[in-house]
């Protein structure tokens, strides 16, 4: 979860750090924007937001979650 109070650049730098050690899915969680950005290695990251569905099967398989679960209010 990225808080207003974080760098956008040490957030990336971590992910970076993540993707280059072999982690599979970093996704980062905005919450005042209420969007998800899904970051994996070697493809683009991909943002969503609103009635997007996170899915994490290739990751997690089975699980996927709609925004809007993670953003109720």
């Amino acid at each position: 979860i990225v808080s207003p109070s974080d760098r956008q650049d040490a957030v990336n730098d971590k992910t970076l750090m993540w993707l280059s050690l072999g982690v599979l899915m970093v996704v980062e969680v905005y919450p005042a924007e209420r969007a998800v950005m899904v970051h994996r290695p070697n493809t683009p990251a991909v943002t969503l937001t609103g009635e997007d569905i996170l899915d994490c099967g290739d990751v997690l398989p089975g699980f996927s979650l709609p925004l809007s679960e993670i953003f109720e209010v």
